[in-house]
């Protein structure tokens, strides 16, 4: 266990410092090259994993599908993309280093040119460990993350849509992400600029975080979930029945970031326009939030929103005066980090005992090198 706080800690500290660093070098190339040994470290950790992340399994079990003609049902983007690896001559060890890639290089190319480090770190402690088991959404995540922050910077639709229908062949979950065009109208805008508004509907989402079981009808019966089919999820005890939140420290980190962005949202958009949008879904994410004290699904659709939170405490950062960063924003990273550290010690096999209901299953890190230490059974067939 202490190796596996040891490449998770050090993957954390070393990546993030490499990125500080191409920070402060003046040459292009000494720059690349930092940003190049920060890309590697998190990528070969991610890389040569062995049998670790939840649906780890499950993936290997469809590698195998798809060859066989089996698992058709599932999206045409990620069984092309499985196929196609397996016809190059790789078995499923080498198609996760291959996926790693693709998808930590899509997260690094969203990276901002001024203080990339603060948004890696952020990415590490908030996305990181959970990309180890969810394949699919993890491309979904970047792809969708360098989507967002374009329509941000330019309002224009069409490329969105390019990256929501490449996102859409991975995830049927994606459709979610429909709802940026309407959250970034120009109604909501004036909303979120408003100056009582914001801060009557905040209240309202906080009281329904202690009151999150009314939101479950809303959330398993409204259209959208009747016609892809989550509807039936409701009586599911894994994904229907209550959220498991612990200590409640991942739910204070959801609220707090968001929180204190809305209550400066109006000197943070006169520093910069775009912190309109950053706002929305800022009181967006904290609705998500109470959806999953209310369910566990909606966990996951929070995790597609997880972007939100990085770059919350990314433009506080870079906005909010000396005084502001050291008593609001240094609490608000370092709870990042507890909570990183935190789901690394609650996947312990140890402490759960039976490590097939182990949280995300992130540890003991186990390598291709040392298979035969992996604590997990043999593969089996998991529902994804």
């Amino acid at each position: 266990m202490v190796l596996t706080y040891i490449v998770y800690g050090g993957l954390l500290f070393f990546s993030t410092l490499l990125l500080y660093l191409s920070d402060k070098v003046r040459k292009s190339f000494e720059k690349k090259l930092l940003i190049t040994f920060s890309f590697s470290i998190i990528f070969i950790v991610a890389a040569i994993r062995y049998n670790i992340g939840s649906d780890y399994q499950a993936y290997s079990y469809l590698y195998r599908a798809f060859q066989d003609g089996n698992a058709q049902n599932v999206e045409i983007g990620y069984r092309f993309l499985n196929m196609f690896i397996y016809k190059l001559g790789f078995d499923f060890e080498w198609f996760v280093a291959i996926l790693s890639f693709i998808t930590y290089f899509i997260f690094y190319k969203s990276y901002p040119k001024e203080k990339a480090y603060i948004f890696h770190f952020l990415f590490i402690c908030t996305l990181y460990l959970y990309s180890f088991s969810n394949f699919r959404s993890s491309l979904v995540y970047g792809i969708m993350f360098v989507a967002i922050i374009n329509y941000m910077e330019n309002k224009k639709i069409i490329p969105f849509f390019i990256f929501f229908a490449v996102s859409f062949s991975f995830h049927q979950s994606s459709v979610i992400y429909l709802l940026i065009p309407l959250l970034f109208s120009k109604p909501m805008g004036r909303l979120i600029s408003s100056k009582y508004i914001p801060e009557v509907i905040l209240t309202l989402l906080v009281f329904l975080a202690l009151k999150a079981e009314m939101l479950r009808e809303v959330f398993f019966y409204n259209p959208i979930s009747l016609y892809l089919g989550f509807s039936h999820y409701a009586d599911h005890e894994k994904f229907g029945g209550d959220a498991n939140i612990g200590t409640g420290l991942g739910v204070l980190a959801s609220l707090l970031a968001p929180i204190v962005f809305i209550v400066f949202r109006r000197y943070l958009i006169s520093k910069d326009e775009r912190m309109i949008y950053v706002a929305i879904l800022s009181l967006f994410y904290v609705f998500l939030t109470d959806l999953s004290l209310a369910t566990a699904i909606a966990a996951r659709v929070k995790l597609l929103f997880s972007f939100t939170n990085i770059l919350i405490v990314y433009y506080l950062a870079i906005y909010l005066g000396k005084n502001n960063k050291l008593f609001i924003l240094l609490p608000i990273i370092l709870l990042n980090a507890l909570i990183y550290f935190k789901t690394i010690h609650d996947s312990n096999v140890v402490k759960f005992g039976d490590y097939d209901n182990a949280g995300i299953k992130v540890s003991p890190y186990i390598t291709i090198f040392n298979k035969d230490e992996s604590p997990r059974s043999a593969f089996h067939r998991l529902d994804l």
